[in-house]
């Protein structure tokens, strides 16, 4: 109850911060809580005890709702946080989601100030123990904006012997194709590399594959092949990410893979079948759209007509 009295009167008692702090060490988590809710109101004011308060950053022995708070209170310390960023990398590995989440938002918010332990992070990518390679990449998937630099290092990862460190390194690179800025410098060299993994044993991993292909458009066009060869993957959720992917690479890259995809309108997985129909009237309707620009085969038209015609037909 005091504690919440002074959180109310924060303004006037940044000169107990110290006392406030001790409490940080109390048995009853409610009573650490109520310590980190004054803490985190005073604000920069709190700076004098960022040491007290990132020793709450103990998932395996720390109630997870502190650790949640301690991230917000440091989050707002700026500067004052910087020797303890390396906790806070080391968060986003922890079992709890929420304290991961917590952990990915306070590197964003402290985005300037990790700059610093960017090439600690980079020399991590080769460390042998691939759970440190994970936070690694973690930490680039949090603050994208640092990994343009070190993109080839990062690429090195995609064939890792760990199928954890491959997934998280396509997740990064997924995370860095969504930037119109940055998906040609930072991602385009490196497709091939990326494409390669559309044969990786790992389902998750083709998946992933796909997705950063397709957010490539058609910038992905020369791997037309490797990515229709996915249409008779073992995993559908492959198989339908295949689909959208050769739709995006756009209609000359595309359109001889239809009878690949209209193949699919008969399989067992409603979901496939479905993804085939959007995938050939979506086809369809960019090469009627493009039919004046250039010159388009009439077969194609006809043969993708009737797909469609067929296709909405058994969909009605």
């Amino acid at each position: 109850t005091a504690m919440n009295v002074l959180g109310d009167l924060h303004i006037h008692i940044a000169s107990h911060a110290t006392a406030v702090a001790a409490h940080l060490e109390h048995a009853n988590a409610n009573v650490r809580l109520n310590a980190l809710h004054v803490l985190r109101a005073l604000g920069v004011r709190a700076a004098s005890q960022v040491a007290a308060i990132a020793a709450r950053l103990r998932p395996d022995d720390e109630e997870p709702e502190v650790v949640v708070l301690a991230l917000d209170t440091l989050k707002d310390l700026g500067e004052h946080v910087v020797s303890y960023i390396p906790a806070i990398f080391a968060l986003l590995m922890a079992v709890n989601v929420e304290v991961r989440q917590s952990a990915e938002h306070a590197i964003k918010a402290l985005s300037e100030h990790v700059v610093s332990h960017i090439p600690d992070v980079v020399t991590q990518l080769d460390d042998d123990d691939p759970i440190v390679r994970i936070i690694a990449l973690r930490v680039f998937q949090s603050v994208p904006e640092h990994a343009g630099r070190h993109a080839t290092v990062i690429a090195a990862r995609l064939d890792d012997d760990d199928i954890a460190v491959r997934i998280t390194t396509l997740r990064l690179f997924f995370e860095i194709s969504m930037s119109d800025e940055c998906f040609e410098r930072d991602v385009l060299p490196h497709a091939a590399a990326i494409a390669a993994r559309l044969d990786d044993p790992d389902d998750t991993a083709r998946d992933m594959a796909i997705s950063v292909l397709r957010n490539l458009g058609r910038h992905a066009a020369p791997y037309s092949e490797v990515i229709a060869a996915r249409l008779g993957d073992n995993n559908y959720e492959v198989m339908v990410g295949a689909m959208k992917a050769l739709v995006c690479l756009g209609a000359d890259a595309a359109t001889p893979h239809a009878p690949a995809i209209a193949a699919h309108l008969g399989h067992e997985n409603e979901q496939v079948r479905l993804s085939a129909v959007a995938a050939l009237e979506e086809l369809f309707t960019s090469i009627r759209e493009n039919a004046g620009e250039q010159v388009v085969r009439r077969h194609d038209l006809d043969y993708n007509n009737d797909v469609c015609l067929d296709a909405a037909r058994r969909r009605r």
